[in-house]
């Protein structure tokens, strides 16, 4: 007797196990059992006798390659058929590697199920004529014995007939309870699955719905199915542009089409697959809708970071080979105008070239600002404490039309960062709130303890839940449309008039947020104003007076310094500077020379002073190389700009000095780093 024929489907995602099956099912006198995994498929395999195996590629813990390899090593069932179904692996390689894994077929999707359906006919006729065969082997085993063994074969068959009866009866029952609990997994899987999901007729007729639907739509089943897909979310009367389910039946052939779509206010990609019956005809058609409006967002936020990235570092680059021209600009002409008499003409073409140089050293720390490679003194600041300090000067920048309100939070906790960084991003703000009022308006300054969890966070790149101190700047101006909101933070954006903005202002509050480890939202429309929220992480530290000393001291001294500067300009303009305060200098213009002199001058080397950014070795390397030779050796480092890493451990040991610098800054810095008493390790 021939048994109902079965296929094994095996797929870790359940919405692929419930398509599949849906296909299948419009073949009769079929069984199909499901499995999520290559270890559910193995113990079905030792239960039942498939006629076909359909296995999904890309599974955790065991994939179809593996499975396959170990279906054909079991002797009781290595000759069975399988095929291959996957979206992902679709070369050549991932085609021959199945076949050589003991696949028959290798199908991609998206495709034809009516392709599929074909195929798996062939397989089930191949599997029915072997069942056939071997019911006719039986046969004519029997009719060859002895007629005495015929009547007892007869017999024999007689009472198994009579307990295969009872058998069938038996799994005739248990056929039913099968296909009971299959309905009820079905819908099980139906209602579990995510995404908005939904079976329809041929004329877009909504004739099941599960659970996501109705919480997506906030309608009940009744409201939906019976409905056309389009009136229920689009409120039309036909197909709008775009449809899905019309591009899909537009297709010759029909077939799995995809589309995204935007509808309830969101972002969805639309699934349609086609399902036909035996005689080829559409009967129906899943369609899955899948919310991508987060992704999108996350997405855009990742763009925009990475793009202000390249521009980061682009225009720290740019600061740093303008930082070394400057320092080699200014340091010339200082030192010339020393030379000078008063009344020589050129001391007042000297005196511009400074001037000139100062604006575009100015400028090229906006730059690093907003590159986030300017180095940083951070401390322990009160936001309450440093913004009512400053409401005088935030008053006078915003000018007497405008009322400014301050809504400070008590008990406010204390931020890690540079103080003279929050200066700018408050004098920052506040200029362009003055700006944006035309006439008389309302500035609100506003700190808050603010706690963001993992929902929070989920919607934002590079954010991480914790304890946050937000500081938000509210005005009444005339707003920004999205396209403007777009572009806010890029440097040199503006739109104001010329002459009356560089467009660097937003760009280094950009900068300096995200250096202390912060980040910014923006809400603005137009004719509503603006607001500016400023998250930075909480520290549990407290904060630490500083007493600053104001004894003159001396800038001369007689020590040996070690130059180490690729530069040659800079490296001749430095040896000058400090030969003018009395100093004994070594030069290097490589990292490699320096260890030489190093390791051969036979008298004492008291300071290295070497730039941080050069060609084979950074000045960090090449401080602790030396520091191997001569461990008495103090160091200061100076640059165009440094890599966050080391410009903020530089400034923490106050080892560094930025560039362009005077020849009085870099003698004071040197003075400060001899006369230091060390400290024990």
């Amino acid at each position: 007797m021939i048994e109902k024929q079965k296929i094994l489907i095996v797929d870790d995602r359940p919405e692929n196990l419930f398509t599949l099956e849906l296909i299948l099912k419009e073949l009769a006198s079929i069984e199909i059992i499901q499995a999520r995994n290559g270890n559910e498929a193995l113990v079905a395999i030792l239960n039942h006798t498939f006629a076909l195996a359909i296995l999904d590629v890309q599974m955790p813990e065991m994939d179809g390659y593996e499975l396959a390899e170990l279906i054909r090593s079991e002797k009781k069932v290595s000759m069975l058929p399988i095929i291959f179904v996957s979206a992902v692996y679709s070369s050549d390689y991932h085609v021959f590697k199945g076949y050589e894994s003991g696949a028959v077929d290798f199908m991609v999707k998206p495709y034809n199920p009516q392709i599929l359906l074909n195929k798996v006919k062939v397989f089930l006729r191949l599997d029915h004529q072997q069942q056939l065969l071997q019911e006719s082997s039986f046969k004519l085993a029997a009719l060859n014995g002895t007629l005495e063994s015929r009547v007892r074969e007869r017999t024999r068959d007689l009472e198994k007939t009579n307990k295969d009866l009872y058998i069938e009866i038996d799994k005739r029952e248990q056929a039913e309870k099968g296909i009971l609990k299959a309905k009820k997994e079905w819908e099980e899987i139906f209602e579990a699955i995510g995404h908005m999901t939904m079976i329809l007729d041929k004329e877009y007729t909504i004739v099941a719905a599960n659970r996501s639907t109705l919480e997506r739509t906030g309608l009940p089943m009744e409201a939906i199915v019976g409905r056309k897909c389009y009136d229920v979310f689009h409120g039309l009367t036909a197909p709008p542009d775009g449809c899905p389910n019309a591009i899909m039946m537009a297709g010759t052939p029909i077939q799995h089409t995809q589309a995204e779509v935007e509808v309830l206010g969101k972002n969805y990609i639309v699934s349609c697959t086609p399902i036909f019956d035996e005689g080829g005809e559409l009967t129906k058609i899943i369609h899955i809708a899948t919310d991508i409006t987060l992704r999108k967002e996350l997405q855009k936020q990742l763009n925009q970071a990475q793009k202000l990235e390249a521009v980061g570092r682009l225009a720290g680059g740019v600061a740093h080979d303008f930082n070394n021209m400057l320092t080699i600009i200014t340091g010339y002409s200082n030192m010339a105008l020393v030379n000078l008499p008063p009344e020589d003409p050129i001391r007042n073409d000297l005196e511009e070239v400074v001037k000139a140089g100062k604006r575009a050293a100015q400028l090229t720390r906006q730059l690093l600002a907003f590159s986030r490679k300017q180095v940083v003194n951070p401390g322990i600041l009160n936001l309450n404490e440093v913004i009512t300090l400053s409401q005088k000067m935030l008053k006078r920048l915003i000018g007497e039309d405008i009322d400014l309100q301050f809504l400070p939070q008590d008990d406010l906790w204390n931020v890690l960062m540079d103080s003279s960084q929050l200066d700018q991003i408050m004098a920052n703000l506040t200029v362009n709130a003055r700006d944006a009022i035309e006439g008389v308006g309302q500035m609100t300054v506003q700190t808050t303890n603010i706690e963001l969890d993992g929902a929070f966070c989920r919607y934002l790149v590079d954010v991480t839940p914790g304890q946050y101190v937000m500081l938000s700047f509210c005005d009444s101006g005339h707003g920004m449309n999205q396209d403007v909101l777009d572009h806010i933070f890029e440097p040199f954006f503006t739109t104001k008039e010329e002459g009356k903005g560089t467009g660097l202002g937003l760009s280094i509050l950009y900068g300096v947020v995200k250096q202390s480890n912060g980040f910014i939202q923006v809400e603005s429309a137009l004719g509503k104003g603006t607001t500016f929220k400023i998250y930075l992480p909480r520290t549990t530290e407290d904060p630490v007076e500083m007493i600053k000393s104001v004894e003159q001291k001396p800038l001369s001294g007689t020590e040996t310094v070690l130059i180490a500067e690729d530069e040659e300009q800079i490296l001749g303009l430095v040896k000058k500077m400090l030969k003018g305060f009395g100093y004994q200098v070594l030069t290097a213009s490589t990292p490699s020379e320096a260890c030489r002199i190093a390791e051969t001058h036979a008298q004492p080397i008291h300071l290295l002073l070497t730039d941080v950014v050069m060609p084979t070795m950074n000045g960090l390397e090449l401080h602790e190389k030396i520091k191997e030779i001569r461990p008495e050796i103090k160091t200061l480092f100076m640059s165009g700009y440094a890599s966050n890493l080391i410009a903020i451990n530089l400034a923490k040991g106050n080892m560094f000095i930025p560039k362009p610098f005077t020849k009085e800054t870099l003698a004071e810095k040197i003075r400060e780093i001899l006369n230091a008493v060390p400290t024990k390790p």
